[in-house]
Protein backbone atom coordinates (compact mmCIF):
# COMPACT_ATOMS: atom_id res chain seq x y z
CA UNK A 1 0.00 0.00 0.00
CA UNK A 2 1.32 3.44 -0.88
CA UNK A 3 1.84 6.12 1.79
CA UNK A 4 -0.57 9.03 2.14
CA UNK A 5 2.13 11.33 0.75
CA UNK A 6 2.37 9.14 -2.33
CA UNK A 7 -1.42 9.12 -2.66
CA UNK A 8 -1.60 12.90 -2.47
CA UNK A 9 0.99 12.96 -5.27
CA UNK A 10 -1.17 10.53 -7.29
CA UNK A 11 -4.21 12.79 -6.87
CA UNK A 12 -2.28 15.92 -7.84
CA UNK A 13 -0.89 14.18 -10.92
CA UNK A 14 -4.38 13.11 -12.00
CA UNK A 15 -5.72 16.62 -11.56
CA UNK A 16 -2.79 17.96 -13.58
CA UNK A 17 -3.33 15.47 -16.43
CA UNK A 18 -6.98 16.43 -16.61
CA UNK A 19 -6.32 20.17 -16.37
CA UNK A 20 -3.77 20.02 -19.18
CA UNK A 21 -6.18 18.10 -21.38
CA UNK A 22 -9.06 20.50 -20.72
CA UNK A 23 -6.96 23.38 -22.03
CA UNK A 24 -6.79 21.62 -25.41
CA UNK A 25 -10.59 21.38 -25.85
CA UNK A 26 -12.61 23.64 -28.10
CA UNK A 27 -15.80 25.32 -26.80
CA UNK A 28 -17.80 22.71 -28.73
CA UNK A 29 -15.90 19.85 -27.09
CA UNK A 30 -17.16 20.88 -23.67
CA UNK A 31 -20.71 20.09 -24.80
CA UNK A 32 -19.75 16.68 -26.20
CA UNK A 33 -21.30 13.66 -24.43
CA UNK A 34 -18.88 11.94 -22.09
CA UNK A 35 -18.82 8.22 -21.35
CA UNK A 36 -20.53 8.95 -18.02
CA UNK A 37 -24.25 8.43 -18.59
CA UNK A 38 -26.32 11.64 -18.96
CA UNK A 39 -23.29 13.96 -18.60
CA UNK A 40 -21.37 16.11 -21.04
CA UNK A 41 -17.68 16.90 -20.58
CA UNK A 42 -18.72 20.15 -18.86
CA UNK A 43 -21.04 18.28 -16.49
CA UNK A 44 -18.20 16.03 -15.34
CA UNK A 45 -15.96 18.99 -14.64
CA UNK A 46 -18.79 20.69 -12.72
CA UNK A 47 -19.18 17.52 -10.63
CA UNK A 48 -15.46 17.44 -9.80
CA UNK A 49 -15.37 21.19 -9.15
CA UNK A 50 -18.23 21.24 -6.66
CA UNK A 51 -16.97 18.08 -4.97
CA UNK A 52 -13.45 19.47 -4.60
CA UNK A 53 -14.70 22.80 -3.29
CA UNK A 54 -17.03 21.23 -0.73
CA UNK A 55 -14.53 18.68 0.54
CA UNK A 56 -11.73 21.24 0.87
CA UNK A 57 -14.05 23.11 3.26
CA UNK A 58 -15.18 20.00 5.13
CA UNK A 59 -11.62 18.75 5.59
CA UNK A 60 -10.51 22.10 7.00
CA UNK A 61 -13.50 22.16 9.36
CA UNK A 62 -12.79 18.60 10.53
CA UNK A 63 -9.16 19.43 11.30
CA UNK A 64 -10.17 22.48 13.29
CA UNK A 65 -12.96 20.78 15.24
CA UNK A 66 -12.21 19.61 18.75
CA UNK A 67 -14.50 16.60 18.49
CA UNK A 68 -17.00 14.98 16.16
CA UNK A 69 -20.75 15.39 16.35
CA UNK A 70 -22.22 12.14 17.75
CA UNK A 71 -25.44 12.30 15.73
CA UNK A 72 -23.47 12.43 12.45
CA UNK A 73 -21.86 9.02 12.51
CA UNK A 74 -20.40 7.26 9.44
CA UNK A 75 -23.10 5.58 7.41
CA UNK A 76 -22.94 2.78 4.87
CA UNK A 77 -26.03 1.89 2.84
CA UNK A 78 -26.51 -1.13 0.62
CA UNK A 79 -29.31 0.58 -1.32
CA UNK A 80 -28.37 1.66 -4.82
CA UNK A 81 -27.62 5.38 -5.24
CA UNK A 82 -30.20 7.32 -7.30
CA UNK A 83 -27.90 8.10 -10.22
CA UNK A 84 -30.53 9.94 -12.29
CA UNK A 85 -31.34 12.42 -9.53
CA UNK A 86 -27.65 13.00 -8.85
CA UNK A 87 -26.99 13.60 -12.55
CA UNK A 88 -29.62 16.34 -12.64
CA UNK A 89 -28.08 18.10 -9.63
CA UNK A 90 -24.72 18.13 -11.38
CA UNK A 91 -26.23 19.63 -14.53
CA UNK A 92 -27.67 22.44 -12.38
CA UNK A 93 -24.21 23.06 -10.89
CA UNK A 94 -22.70 23.27 -14.38
CA UNK A 95 -25.27 25.87 -15.41
CA UNK A 96 -24.51 27.84 -12.23
CA UNK A 97 -20.74 27.85 -12.90
CA UNK A 98 -21.21 28.95 -16.52
CA UNK A 99 -18.12 30.43 -18.20
CA UNK A 100 -16.10 30.20 -14.97
CA UNK A 101 -16.12 26.40 -15.00
CA UNK A 102 -12.50 25.77 -16.03
CA UNK A 103 -11.02 28.43 -13.76
CA UNK A 104 -13.12 27.18 -10.84
CA UNK A 105 -12.01 23.60 -11.54
CA UNK A 106 -8.36 24.64 -11.37
CA UNK A 107 -8.87 26.70 -8.20
CA UNK A 108 -10.87 24.06 -6.33
CA UNK A 109 -8.64 21.13 -7.31
CA UNK A 110 -5.64 22.94 -5.91
CA UNK A 111 -7.57 23.91 -2.80
CA UNK A 112 -8.45 20.27 -2.16
CA UNK A 113 -4.86 19.10 -2.68
CA UNK A 114 -3.72 21.81 -0.26
CA UNK A 115 -6.31 20.70 2.30
CA UNK A 116 -5.02 17.12 2.16
CA UNK A 117 -1.46 18.39 2.60
CA UNK A 118 -2.50 20.00 5.90
CA UNK A 119 -3.56 16.65 7.40
CA UNK A 120 -1.02 15.62 10.03
CA UNK A 121 0.18 12.00 10.26
CA UNK A 122 -2.02 11.36 13.31
CA UNK A 123 -5.12 12.87 11.70
CA UNK A 124 -5.73 10.56 8.75
CA UNK A 125 -8.32 8.57 10.71
CA UNK A 126 -10.10 11.78 11.75
CA UNK A 127 -13.66 11.81 10.46
CA UNK A 128 -14.59 14.28 7.73
CA UNK A 129 -18.26 15.17 8.18
CA UNK A 130 -20.46 15.62 5.12
CA UNK A 131 -24.23 15.94 4.63
CA UNK A 132 -24.53 12.19 3.96
CA UNK A 133 -22.40 11.05 6.87
CA UNK A 134 -18.69 10.90 7.67
CA UNK A 135 -15.61 9.01 6.58
CA UNK A 136 -11.93 9.08 7.62
CA UNK A 137 -9.63 11.53 5.83
CA UNK A 138 -7.72 8.59 4.35
CA UNK A 139 -10.89 7.27 2.73
CA UNK A 140 -11.81 10.70 1.34
CA UNK A 141 -8.37 10.89 -0.31
CA UNK A 142 -8.80 7.49 -1.93
CA UNK A 143 -12.30 8.45 -3.07
CA UNK A 144 -10.96 11.46 -4.92
CA UNK A 145 -8.17 9.51 -6.58
CA UNK A 146 -10.84 7.16 -7.93
CA UNK A 147 -13.21 9.99 -8.90
CA UNK A 148 -10.66 12.05 -10.77
CA UNK A 149 -9.11 8.98 -12.38
CA UNK A 150 -12.31 7.53 -13.80
CA UNK A 151 -13.70 10.94 -14.81
CA UNK A 152 -10.48 11.83 -16.64
CA UNK A 153 -11.11 8.67 -18.65
CA UNK A 154 -14.75 9.74 -19.17
CA UNK A 155 -13.65 13.10 -20.56
CA UNK A 156 -10.86 11.83 -22.82
CA UNK A 157 -12.30 8.55 -24.08
CA UNK A 158 -14.79 10.04 -26.60
CA UNK A 159 -11.89 11.83 -28.31
CA UNK A 160 -9.20 9.20 -27.74
CA UNK A 161 -10.49 5.59 -27.64
CA UNK A 162 -7.02 4.36 -26.59
CA UNK A 163 -6.79 6.43 -23.40
CA UNK A 164 -5.71 4.43 -20.35
CA UNK A 165 -6.35 4.76 -16.65
CA UNK A 166 -3.07 5.46 -14.86
CA UNK A 167 -1.51 2.47 -13.12
CA UNK A 168 -1.20 4.37 -9.84
CA UNK A 169 -4.90 5.21 -9.93
CA UNK A 170 -5.87 1.66 -10.81
CA UNK A 171 -4.15 0.28 -7.72
CA UNK A 172 -6.13 2.63 -5.47
CA UNK A 173 -9.41 2.15 -7.37
CA UNK A 174 -9.33 -1.65 -7.16
CA UNK A 175 -8.49 -1.50 -3.46
CA UNK A 176 -11.20 1.08 -2.76
CA UNK A 177 -14.03 -0.25 -4.91
CA UNK A 178 -15.66 -2.72 -2.47
CA UNK A 179 -15.98 0.08 0.11
CA UNK A 180 -17.72 2.68 -2.06
CA UNK A 181 -21.49 3.34 -2.17
CA UNK A 182 -23.48 0.94 -4.30
CA UNK A 183 -24.12 2.43 -7.75
CA UNK A 184 -24.53 -1.00 -9.35
CA UNK A 185 -27.34 -3.52 -9.63
CA UNK A 186 -27.71 -7.16 -10.67
CA UNK A 187 -31.08 -7.86 -12.25
CA UNK A 188 -32.27 -11.39 -11.52
CA UNK A 189 -34.67 -13.49 -13.59
CA UNK A 190 -38.18 -14.00 -12.17
CA UNK A 191 -37.23 -17.40 -10.73
CA UNK A 192 -33.47 -17.42 -10.02
CA UNK A 193 -31.59 -20.38 -8.54
CA UNK A 194 -31.45 -20.49 -4.74
CA UNK A 195 -29.79 -17.49 -3.07
CA UNK A 196 -27.42 -16.23 -1.76
CA UNK A 197 -24.91 -16.07 -4.59
CA UNK A 198 -21.41 -14.61 -4.56
CA UNK A 199 -19.66 -13.34 -7.69
CA UNK A 200 -15.91 -12.91 -7.16
CA UNK A 201 -13.52 -10.79 -9.21
CA UNK A 202 -9.82 -11.58 -9.03
CA UNK A 203 -7.86 -8.74 -10.58
CA UNK A 204 -4.37 -9.00 -12.06
CA UNK A 205 -1.82 -6.21 -12.28
CA UNK A 206 -2.40 -4.87 -8.73
CA UNK A 207 -1.75 -6.20 -5.25
CA UNK A 208 -5.13 -5.23 -3.76
CA UNK A 209 -7.64 -7.99 -2.99
CA UNK A 210 -10.54 -8.47 -5.37
CA UNK A 211 -14.20 -7.62 -4.91
CA UNK A 212 -17.13 -9.92 -4.18
CA UNK A 213 -20.59 -8.92 -5.42
CA UNK A 214 -23.19 -10.63 -3.23
CA UNK A 215 -26.90 -11.11 -3.83
CA UNK A 216 -28.22 -12.22 -0.44
CA UNK A 217 -31.94 -11.98 -1.25
CA UNK A 218 -33.90 -10.49 -4.17
CA UNK A 219 -33.95 -7.23 -2.18
CA UNK A 220 -30.44 -7.21 -0.69
CA UNK A 221 -27.25 -6.79 -2.72
CA UNK A 222 -23.87 -5.63 -1.44
CA UNK A 223 -20.15 -5.93 -2.07
CA UNK A 224 -17.10 -6.58 0.08
CA UNK A 225 -13.41 -7.26 -0.28
CA UNK A 226 -12.66 -10.85 -1.23
CA UNK A 227 -12.32 -13.10 1.80
CA UNK A 228 -12.67 -16.76 2.71
CA UNK A 229 -16.35 -17.22 1.79
CA UNK A 230 -16.80 -19.56 -1.21
CA UNK A 231 -17.95 -17.98 -4.48
CA UNK A 232 -20.30 -19.56 -7.01
CA UNK A 233 -18.52 -17.75 -9.86
CA UNK A 234 -15.00 -16.35 -10.06
CA UNK A 235 -14.23 -13.85 -12.83
CA UNK A 236 -10.67 -13.04 -13.87
CA UNK A 237 -9.56 -9.81 -15.55
CA UNK A 238 -6.94 -7.07 -15.55
CA UNK A 239 -7.29 -3.97 -13.40
CA UNK A 240 -8.48 -1.58 -16.10
CA UNK A 241 -11.12 -4.06 -17.27
CA UNK A 242 -12.42 -4.47 -13.73
CA UNK A 243 -12.62 -0.73 -13.06
CA UNK A 244 -14.35 0.08 -16.35
CA UNK A 245 -16.78 -2.81 -15.86
CA UNK A 246 -17.46 -2.04 -12.20
CA UNK A 247 -18.05 1.65 -12.93
CA UNK A 248 -20.39 0.83 -15.81
CA UNK A 249 -18.12 1.97 -18.64
CA UNK A 250 -17.73 -1.53 -20.10
CA UNK A 251 -20.44 -4.17 -20.28
CA UNK A 252 -19.62 -7.64 -18.91
CA UNK A 253 -20.98 -9.22 -22.10
CA UNK A 254 -18.61 -7.14 -24.23
CA UNK A 255 -15.67 -7.86 -21.93
CA UNK A 256 -16.36 -11.60 -22.10
CA UNK A 257 -16.80 -11.56 -25.89
CA UNK A 258 -13.47 -9.79 -26.44
CA UNK A 259 -11.53 -12.05 -24.07
CA UNK A 260 -10.98 -9.37 -21.43
CA UNK A 261 -13.04 -11.31 -18.88
CA UNK A 262 -13.02 -15.05 -18.14
CA UNK A 263 -15.13 -17.03 -15.68
CA UNK A 264 -14.98 -20.29 -13.76
CA UNK A 265 -17.60 -21.94 -11.61
CA UNK A 266 -21.32 -22.03 -12.25
CA UNK A 267 -21.90 -21.09 -15.88
CA UNK A 268 -25.60 -20.52 -15.21
CA UNK A 269 -24.82 -17.91 -12.56
CA UNK A 270 -22.05 -16.46 -14.72
CA UNK A 271 -24.52 -15.86 -17.54
CA UNK A 272 -26.99 -14.24 -15.16
CA UNK A 273 -24.31 -11.84 -13.97
CA UNK A 274 -23.16 -11.03 -17.50
CA UNK A 275 -26.72 -10.24 -18.60
CA UNK A 276 -27.97 -8.66 -15.38
CA UNK A 277 -25.14 -6.49 -14.09
CA UNK A 278 -25.33 -2.72 -14.58
CA UNK A 279 -22.44 -0.79 -13.10
CA UNK A 280 -21.88 2.72 -11.90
Amino acid sequence: MSTVEERIAILKAEYQRLEQYLHTLSPEDWHHPSTCDQWTVADIIAHLTVGSRSHATWITEALQAESGTPERLPRRFNQRVDAAAFAQRVIAWREELGNHLLSEFVTTSRALAHAFEQVAPDDWETLCYRPNGAEPMRTILDNFIAEVGVHRWDVMSPFDPHVQLSQDCLAVMVERYPHRPRWWDIALPPQPPPLPVRFRFTVSGVTAPGTDFVVATPDEQYMEATGEAPAQVTFHCEAQTFVLLAYGRLSPVSARATGLLTAEGSQAWAEMFLRGYSGG
